[in-house]
């Protein structure tokens, strides 16, 4: 598996980043998304639904988390 991106908001700490999981919370509990794991923003739209090569790494490890 890879790393997480250098820019991922589930690592690197800013107004923004430190924001996003709680979008993604959000985005979930309203059914826009099926799981909380996404798509890198490095890679392609967030919201796509994930393949095992675009899925936010540091997504994987905050829906385990939970």
């Amino acid at each position: 598996m890879r790393k997480s991106c250098i820019e991922c908001p589930y690592k690197v700490k800013s107004e923004h980043n430190n924001k996003f999981p709680l979008y993604v919370d959000k985005m979930f509990n309203s059914g826009l998304i099926k799981t909380k794991s996404h798509t890198c923003h490095m890679i392609g739209n967030v919201w796509n639904e994930p393949t095992e090569k675009t899925i936010c790494i540091g997504s994987l490890k905050n829906e385990s988390s939970l």
